[in-house]
């Protein structure tokens, strides 16, 4: 039951991240692809599935940098097929470049999103057992 349950949370931020990076490719103004039903499933569903990959750093069988590269190339791989399942035209020719400085731009965003998020965390947890401490003293 767990397992389904870190999923589903996972999933959701996941979702969280790539409807976040969407809007703010639109303010930006990066034509990513026109928000139809079936678009919006396809980001709902890359989004969930690259969050999935998350998982990869629980493990401590591999260095931290092993599991950076592997996500990154299973998340480089998934958008990919993404472009080319639901026909989003990131790739059309001579576009490479620009995809890559955006793909690039958007994988570092989210990572220092994730990062920063993982340390305003930690530091609550270690505040709060701080007090703990303090109080059972």
């Amino acid at each position: 039951m767990q397992t389904v349950k870190t999923t589903l949370i996972l999933g959701l931020y996941g979702i969280m991240a790539g409807t976040t990076v969407y809007f703010l490719m639109i303010i930006f103004g990066v034509r990513a692809f026109v928000a139809t039903p079936s678009n919006t499933i396809g980001l709902f569903v890359l989004s969930a599935l690259i969050s999935q990959f998350s998982r990869l750093f629980d493990g401590e069988r591999l260095s931290f940098i092993q599991q950076l590269a592997i996500h990154f190339v299973a998340t480089f791989v998934l958008v990919l097929i993404a472009n080319a399942v639901m026909h989003w035209q990131f790739l059309v020719p001579g576009n490479w470049i620009r995809f890559g400085i955006i793909f690039l731009a958007v994988y570092f965003a989210v990572w220092l999103g994730w990062y920063l998020q993982a340390r305003f965390t930690a530091e609550t947890i270690n505040v709060q057992l701080q007090k703990r401490d303090k109080a059972e003293r």
